[in-house]
């Protein structure tokens, strides 16, 4: 989302646990889903945001239950 709460889409995200990457982009509702096994505790990068948007350099981490993660990008 953006901080109009708009989504972004093309925002490419990294998804990982202690020994996997996955990497997804956004799609036009500024949503990725990774499939990952519940239980674990997921770090989330923000590798690349589209033109116009400042780089997210913070690390995410999900709940060990399923879980959304709102992300705002600043324009």
């Amino acid at each position: 989302m953006d901080s109009a709460n708009n989504p972004v889409q093309n925002v490419a995200i990294q998804f990982c646990d202690e020994n996997l990457c996955n990497i997804g982009r956004t799609d036009k509702n500024g949503l990725a889903a990774f499939k990952v096994p519940d239980g674990k505790i997921y770090e989330i990068h923000v590798l690349k945001v589209p033109a116009g948007y400042k780089a997210d350099k913070n690390i995410y981490k999900t709940l060990e239950i399923y879980s959304d993660i709102i992300i705002t990008l600043e324009k």
